[in-house]
């Protein structure tokens, strides 16, 4: 009987728990995907780092739904598919019209830009879309412009008119310049709010607000206190994974290792900085060239399965860098040399070859400092793609 109580308990633990978690539900949210040269923000995610997100996500089967189906599940008239996620950027940066938006549509993924109407089409410290761009997303099916306020500013610290004005004035430049547009939704600039800008968002006839609050969603959130996370400049796919909660394999998707990864070593003299916005994740490796090689980096991947790989290397630009790094592939069929000019393309991924990698961890890529003395070279990450991989058969929602 005592056995039959303890295993009924346990059932119900389970029972708990597992509905718990089937109801996590995050919205990822992001400022700007600027182009990689332009990068001068911690807020800035690079474009092919998002795109190695989004990727994820389709090939893991989740359900990327619009915003407003994560607000219906949580005032109870609606319901969502499994692994649903939301996606959303910040301020309408021209880098989300030029690279995050083709990046969603190629995904078919939906997702809400928040604008701050005030700036659309003007430059600042950065360049906004206007209001022919914010029209072509809108009408791409996939993107919903939604309010960000009228001019960004701290609503918690405002007078009442003055509230009510950044509130009403966003809402109605939105509907009345994008055809057949009710704004329905707003996020608070810098996550600030209070009981009675939640109140005023009510009264100018939002439906729901978006907080900075950097958690899942469980369905008992108030309308508008909807949690949400955020990717930047220091994201990985790595932390990207963890950020949404996802804890199981990905044995067929990308393997990128980082330079402060396990799988990274070094040898010889090498400095860690984080200056360039480039870099991939929380910083960059760094020595001074040698006529003679002095200083190694070495990356080895556990490859799953033996097969055929798209090599690629991730580096930062600086005037000083290394026009003719040396990396040396060691695949299944011996090994290759490869130069790269780590004075350009800087803060994306570029193609190192194509290459037979066994399985287990007899492959590895090294950079050596070898090069004409008074230059630097990086040592930031690698990632390995599997060139057998056909996204024409991934189920497309």
């Amino acid at each position: 009987m005592v056995k039959y109580i303890i295993n009924l308990t346990v059932f119900f633990l389970l029972l708990i728990t597992n509905s718990f978690l089937l109801g996590q539900v995050y919205v990822v949210s992001l400022h700007d995907t600027p182009n990689p040269d332009n990068m001068t923000a911690v807020s800035d995610l690079a474009p092919d780092n998002f795109n190695d997100m989004m990727d994820f996500l389709k090939r893991q089967n989740y359900n990327v739904v619009p915003l407003l189906d994560i607000v219906h599940w949580i005032d109870g008239s609606g319901t969502l598919p499994p692994k649903a996620i939301g996606l959303a950027t910040d301020d309408n940066y021209i880098g989300n019209y030029q690279n995050a938006y083709p990046i969603l549509v190629s995904h078919q993924f939906y997702t809400t830009f928040f604008v701050h109407t005030y700036y659309v089409g003007k430059v600042t410290s950065k360049d906004h879309a206007d209001w022919n761009e914010l029209q072509e997303m809108e009408n791409s099916g996939y993107i919903d412009i939604e309010s960000h306020t009228w001019k960004h500013l701290n609503l918690t610290t405002m007078s009442l008119s003055d509230l009510i004005n950044e509130l009403t004035t966003s809402k109605s430049d939105i509907e009345s310049n994008l055809t057949g547009k009710t704004c329905k939704l707003i996020a608070y600039p810098m996550g600030q709010y209070n009981s009675t800008v939640i109140t005023e968002c009510i009264n100018a006839g939002y439906e729901a607000g978006f907080t900075t609050i950097a958690q899942p969603n469980y369905g008992s959130e108030s309308l508008f206190e909807i949690r949400r996370v955020f990717c930047d400049n220091n994201s990985t796919l790595k932390s990207f994974k963890s950020l949404i909660g996802f804890s199981g394999s990905d044995p067929n998707g990308l393997i990128i290792i980082d330079n402060v990864d396990s799988e990274f070593t070094t040898t010889g003299s090498w400095s860690t900085d984080n200056a360039v916005f480039q870099k991939y994740g929380t910083n960059y490796r760094f020595t001074s060239t040698s006529t003679t090689p002095t200083a190694l980096a070495k990356f080895t991947p556990n490859i799953p399965q033996a097969g055929s790989y798209k090599i690629y290397a991730w580096w930062t630009v600086e005037s000083q860098r290394l026009t003719s790094v040396e990396y040396q592939i060691q695949h299944a069929g011996g090994t290759s040399t490869v130069y790269a000019n780590q004075k350009i393309n800087g803060g994306r991924w570029n193609l190192l070859g194509e290459y037979t990698l066994s399985a287990g961890t007899s492959n590895y890529i090294s950079v050596s400092n070898v090069g004409a003395t008074g230059n630097t070279v990086v040592a930031d990450a690698v990632k390995f793609e599997p060139a057998t991989t056909d996204v024409s058969n991934w189920e497309l929602y």
